[in-house]
């Protein structure tokens, strides 16, 4: 067991040690999945080379980025979760999980606190502002929201989400 887990352990490092020495190139790749708004591939790209939980290093100024996209795929699973489930129940639980997780998808300070000393501002606004209308563009469509009321969610409370969300399931 020790054995394992010291060869998983330094495949791990590895990976990141890898990354930072051929950074331009993985720096290159990380800002072309930004910049065509493919934030799947970007997500499993950095995770991929152990970056997404890395809070040091020359990636750390992609933290938000990785940050809000980690939490928009919890809140597709959790929009998946509600448009399959068999009861109302399912969908409560569902929708009760995406208004927890909204709050913090939308919270740029908490998002870029471990990275505003190495980040340049203007391109992870940019990049977060493209990342929240992604995610506001697939919840009109999951839950019926109108334009206005997706780009409303990021100045919400947890509750006032809920029951917007439960407003329009109803309708």
């Amino acid at each position: 067991l020790f054995v394992t887990f010291y060869v998983d352990e330094r495949t791990y490092y590895r990976k990141q040690e890898w990354a930072v020495s051929h950074e331009d190139e993985v720096s290159a790749q990380i800002r072309q999945y930004l910049d065509e708004d493919r934030y799947e591939a970007f997500y499993g790209y950095c995770d991929a080379y152990h970056l997404t939980g890395w809070t040091a290093g020359p990636f750390l100024k992609y933290r938000p980025q990785m940050e809000a996209v980690r939490i928009g795929m919890f809140i597709d699973q959790r929009a998946n979760e509600y448009l399959t489930a068999d009861s109302v129940y399912g969908q409560n639980s569902a929708m009760e999980s995406i208004s927890g997780l909204l709050p913090e998808f939308y919270n740029r300070d908490s998002l870029c606190y471990q990275s505003r000393e190495v980040m340049d501002p203007d391109e992870v606004n940019a990049d977060l502002d493209r990342i929240y209308e992604h995610m506001e563009e697939k919840l009109m469509v999951y839950f019926g929201l109108t334009e206005e009321q997706a780009r409303s969610l990021s100045s919400m409370s947890e509750e006032e989400i809920l029951l917007l969300l439960e407003e329009t399931r109803d309708e």
